[in-house]
């Protein structure tokens, strides 16, 4: 049976889990092996030197070796997660706001200074540019084809989000605030955006979260939240399916 690897952050233990719910529902022909790059065998994950990023030589190792004992047909990775929520979840000390000239139906918070929007993108690619780092490294030593899945959005709900506060996060919070609806959404918007540039760079396949899971304003429908980062195994079933798309799509175009 054909293998398909999926390793990074915490995105990818729903994904796993769904994965393993649709083949026991007989929806995908392959198996699934998965690593999540968390505990003290990662630490330190990443170091940041002169020459670049180097991540902990238990992550190279541990691709290495799943892909040597496995041989794998697809590597899925799961770089996206938790940076929406973190930025999201409180106002700073001087709150702000931007505009998406993509999203003209999210406005300004009322009292927030305004970050122009290619200022914003600038920061951001600077933080998602090590995150993708994990993806040049596995292109150094694996040719597969590579799947990096969309993490999904919030939901809408302010109640619903604020259930998932905890430790600094909520008294930080407290302290200033929490941030609009639009404002939440705006980020992981930005953030996702982000993402498929870098993909398209990299030649790698980006794959959206599909249509059902979403709201008609495009939030995550609150049967799939699980934790504000994360989405039910059931989110990832549906997840499995849209690789297992794009997949398909990569045969039928001689890819």
């Amino acid at each position: 049976m054909p293998v398909e690897l999926v390793f990074g952050n915490s995105q990818a233990g729903p994904y796993i889990e769904g994965h393993r719910l649709a083949q026991a529902r007989g929806l995908v022909e392959d198996d699934v092996q998965g690593l999540i790059f968390r505990g003290d065998r990662y630490e330190p994950y990443v170091q940041f030197a002169d020459d670049g990023v180097r991540f902990h030589s238990a992550v190279v190792g541990d691709i290495q070796a799943a892909i040597e004992e496995f041989h794998p047909t697809s590597v899925v990775v799961t770089i996206l997660g938790s940076n929406h929520w973190i930025y999201g979840m409180s106002n700073e000390p001087r709150p702000f706001d931007f505009l998406v000239p993509a999203l003209p139906q999210h406005p300004m918070s009322p009292k927030t200074e305004l970050i122009p929007y290619d200022l914003l993108l600038r920061r951001f690619r600077g933080d998602l540019d090590w995150q993708f780092g994990l993806v040049r490294l596995v292109r150094k030593f694996c040719e597969l084809p590579i799947f990096c899945i969309e993490a999904p959005p919030p939901v809408e709900s302010a109640d619903l989000m604020l259930r998932s506060i905890y430790g600094h996060f909520k008294e930080r919070m407290e302290q200033f605030g929490c941030p609009s609806t639009s404002f939440r959404y705006k980020m992981w918007w930005i953030w996702t955006h982000l993402a498929k540039c870098f993909c398209a760079e990299l030649g790698i396949q980006f794959v959206e979260g599909p249509l059902e899971t979403r709201d008609a304003n495009g939030f995550l429908n609150e049967r799939y939240f699980l934790d504000g980062v994360h989405g039910t195994e059931e989110y990832g079933a549906l997840m499995v399916g849209e690789v297992a798309k794009a997949k398909r799509h990569m045969r039928l175009a001689g890819v």
